[in-house]
């Protein structure tokens, strides 16, 4: 992995984290007006952001740690600490996890949406 790989990669997050939370602001301030279709249209949109983050960390960690299936743990690509292995059995669980966890929430939004 390349250091402009890496550099794409912290932009795109940064920039994915900026919309999300302006979603999430707008959407709480909807949703505390009793506006629920709004609120769950930038829920929605929140979560699309979310999981095009996850899924830009979970393609570095993959091809950065490629065969380190032993640790559970991994060094974090722009912050300091530890992040969990996608190569790692459990890891791969977790992350499967976090995935479905955004997708349930981005279902959640549409039919707050659509159907409230």
């Amino acid at each position: 992995m390349s250091e402009n790989d890496r550099k794409r990669i912290v932009l795109s997050n940064r920039i994915g984290m900026v919309i999300a939370f302006g979603c999430l602001v707008l959407g709480l301030f909807l949703l505390l007006n009793g506006n629920l279709k709004g609120g769950g249209f930038f829920l929605a949109v929140e979560c699309v952001c979310v999981f095009f983050i996850l899924k830009s960390s979970y393609g570095f960690y993959k091809r950065a740690y490629p065969d380190d299936t032993t640790s559970f743990k991994i060094p974090k690509i722009y912050k300091r600490g530890l992040t969990i292995n996608p190569n790692h059995p459990k890891g791969a669980i977790i992350w499967k996890c976090i995935f479905t966890f955004t997708v349930v929430f981005f279902l959640f939004g549409l039919f707050m949406f659509f159907i409230w």
